[in-house]
């Protein structure tokens, strides 16, 4: 009898696992696409917001996890850009640009990886000095991978959500990016201060089928990322800056831009 006790808890166990994986792995928000449905579809318009009632012509619509197959890829084009440190010092660049794509596990997309942000025409504007990546132009700053996550920072199950774009080095541990000002080592990334090697966007276009998303970076205060985390969690999301061996202090990025797909596709957050 113990031996079979066992065997349905090990059993109850696997099956608990598996519906606690296939919840958060279908969890919101995702990106997916809307298509069309008619006649079966759950959905009445073309956003898969609003559900269909039981006449048929209201069924237009069905939601379709990830991809379907076609092209994950994306590009990242912005304007100007500024990197604050808390004491003061500010990098300009005159603009932003970059490519990624969106992750795909079982199906379903919630996250980004491999994205590469170009910060170009990086000026210190007190000494007026670049900063560049190793390898780079003058003034270019280029990070390392990025991955993260899509998450809620604030309305989660509400019909006015606010959704999140986490980046963080690919490499556990590793920089941001790294740059040189007057043969000096700059690097971003997480200090002895446990700032954090992460930071959140704000995403905007959410909930409607499109080629392109926005997301924006902001700051409450010189070196201060906001939000500092998803709702419902606590661990900060900011970065730290450090030239050579000189004390690490927290960094923050102010810029927007624009996000292009080489397919529509949707990010969708509202239940």
């Amino acid at each position: 009898m113990a031996h079979f006790s066992r065997i349905g808890l090990s059993l109850l166990a696997a099956c608990t696992i598996a519906a606690i994986s296939a919840g958060i792995a279908s969890a919101l928000p995702e990106v997916g696409r809307c298509v069309s449905q008619p006649g079966t579809g759950r959905y009445r318009d073309a956003g898969c917001i609003e559900k269909a009632g039981s006449p048929v012509e209201q069924k237009k619509f069905e939601w379709s996890k990830g991809a379907g197959g076609g092209s994950k890829a994306f590009a990242v084009a912005g304007g100007e850009a500024g990197l604050e440190t808390e004491r003061g010092t500010k990098l300009v660049c005159k603009t932003v640009s970059g490519t990624g794509e969106y992750h795909e596990v079982n199906g379903v997309i919630n996250s980004v990886t491999k994205e590469v942000l170009a910060f170009r025409g990086c000026m210190y504007p007190i000494v007026d000095v670049g900063c560049n990546s190793q390898g780079g132009v003058e003034g270019e700053l280029v990070t390392n991978p990025l991955k993260g996550k899509l998450a809620y920072i604030s309305g989660k199950g509400t019909k006015t959500p606010v959704v999140g774009q986490e980046l963080t080095p690919m490499i556990k541990g590793g920089k941001v990016a790294t740059c040189k000002v007057l043969g000096n080592n700059g690097a971003i990334g997480e200090g002895a201060g446990k700032g954090g090697n992460r930071i959140i966007s704000t995403v905007s276009g959410l909930d409607v089928m499109s080629m392109t998303s926005g997301e924006a970076f902001a700051a409450s205060a010189s070196g201060v990322q906001s939000p500092q985390s998803f709702e419902g969690l606590f661990k900060i999301a900011n970065l730290e800056w450090r030239l050579n061996e000189e004390p690490w202090e927290r960094m923050s990025w102010s810029l927007e831009a624009t996000t292009s797909n080489e397919q529509p596709l949707e990010i969708k957050a509202i239940p």
